[in-house]
């Protein structure tokens, strides 16, 4: 988990099926050394692995993504964003969690996730974490 390493979480909200956490990023951590040192981004990678973080933490145990529906990269995530939220909707069904999750800040929307989680206990047999 790249929590209080890469990002910080500065308010968690859960309301029955919803959540909403607001978040800092660390502009120090040495991700943005290679990516990229004069113009530092977020990768997309990492903001889909905040939004796995978020579930492990909700569900208590690590989550496993095993299905991207839907990836939208729709601007430049850069540490010098401030308050970056996080809300999201989830369900679950047959043991795997439906999220749909959105990372903005004010009217910027920085990426827009529509997949499938599994926690830890409940991976396929002969599937590897």
């Amino acid at each position: 988990m790249f929590n209080n390493q890469l990002y910080k979480i500065l308010e968690l909200k859960e309301e029955g099926q919803t959540i909403q956490a607001v978040i800092s990023l660390n502009a120090d951590h040495a991700i943005y050394e290679g990516h990229f040192p004069s113009n530092p981004v977020t990768p997309g990678v990492c903001q889909i692995q905040i939004v796995k973080d978020i579930i492990s933490r909700l569900k208590g145990k690590p989550c496993f993504l095993v299905e991207a529906k839907n990836i939208k990269f729709l601007s430049m995530l850069t540490p010098q964003e401030k308050n970056v939220r996080l809300d999201l909707e989830y369900s679950e069904q047959n043991n795997q969690i439906k999220v749909k999750s959105q990372l903005s800040s004010g009217d910027k929307i920085f990426l827009k996730f529509s997949g499938l989680f599994v926690p830890e206990n409940k991976l396929p047999t002969g599937t590897l974490p």
